[in-house]
C-alpha cells in the first residue's frame, strides 16, 4: 500500500491511564527522534498507532477476531487493560521470586480460588487459606525464577481470561535444582477503583524436572499416536 495519505500518530501510554499525542507524523512507521518524559521504564509503554485506512486482510482478521477490539477507543482502552494486566502478573512472579508473600496476596481478591494441582493442595478457596498455600510451598526453596512468556487475554467488560506460558526455576536449601514449564490459566476481575485483581488462577503443566508428575495439573494434548 502507498504511504502518500498515510498519518502516523506516537502515543504516550501511561500505565494510570492517561495518554498524550506526542507527534503526528506523514508516511510509514519509521523512528522518530523525540525527547520523551522521563519516566521509569515499568511505568510506561509506547505504541504506535495509525490512521490509514486498514486493508480487506486487516479488516477481515479483526472482524474474524474474538479477542481483539477494531480502533478507537475501545482498541486504546484493551490496550491500557493489557499493561495494567501484564502488571500483575508480572508483580506477582516478583513477589514470589523475593518471597513477599503479603505483596502478591495483594493481587488476588478475597473471595479467590487456586489450583495448584492434586498433590499441592488441589483448589483452594479464598485469599487468606491460598496465601497460606502458597507461603507454605514457597518456604521450600532457597532461590526461584519465574519468567512469563506470551500470553492470550481475552477481555469482557469487567472480566478477563488470561493464559500466560511461565517457566519456573527453583532451588532447595538442600540445593535441589527443580524446573516446570507451565502455564497459569487466571480468570481476572476489574475492580470499582479500576485495579485488576486474580479472582481464580489454575496451573497446568507441560514439562518438569525434579517434581513428581502426579503433584500437577496437565495440559491436555490430542490424540495422537506414537510413529
Amino acid at each position: 500500500m502507498s504511504s502518500v495519505g498515510v498519518r502516523r500518530r506516537l502515543l504516550f501510554v501511561s500505565i494510570d491511564g492517561r495518554t498524550r499525542v506526542e507527534r503526528e507524523v506523514a508516511g510509514p512507521k519509521r523512528s522518530i527522534p523525540t525527547t520523551y518524559p522521563s519516566h521509569g521504564a515499568s511505568e510506561i509503554a509506547w505504541a504506535i498507532a495509525s490512521t490509514a485506512p486498514p486493508s480487506p486482510r486487516t479488516r477481515r482478521l479483526r472482524e474474524e477476531s474474538s479477542m481483539v477490539p477494531a480502533t478507537g477507543d475501545d482498541a486504546n482502552s484493551y490496550i491500557l487493560d493489557r499493561l495494567a494486566i501484564a502488571d500483575v502478573l508480572a508483580d506477582c512472579a516478583r513477589c514470589l521470586d523475593e518471597y513477599d508473600i503479603d505483596g502478591i496476596g495483594a493481587h488476588f481478591t478475597e473471595d479467590c480460588m487456586m489450583d495448584q494441582g492434586p498433590m499441592r493442595g488441589g483448589p483452594i478457596h479464598g485469599r487468606d487459606p491460598v496465601v497460606a498455600g502458597m507461603k507454605t510451598r514457597q518456604a521450600r526453596f532457597r532461590r526461584t525464577n519465574h519468567q512469563l512468556g506470551q500470553s492470550l487475554v481475552r477481555i469482557v467488560d469487567d472480566t478477563a481470561d488470561v493464559v500466560t506460558y511461565v517457566h519456573a526455576w527453583h532451588e532447595t536449601w538442600d540445593g535441589e535444582k527443580q524446573e516446570a514449564r507451565l502455564r497459569y490459566v487466571d480468570r481476572m476481575v476489574r475492580r470499582p477503583d479500576g485495579r485488576w485483581m486474580i479472582a481464580a488462577r489454575r496451573s497446568e503443566a507441560m514439562g518438569v524436572d525434579g517434581f513428581e508428575e502426579a503433584m500437577w495439573n496437565w495440559v491436555s494434548r490430542r490424540a495422537t499416536e506414537r510413529p
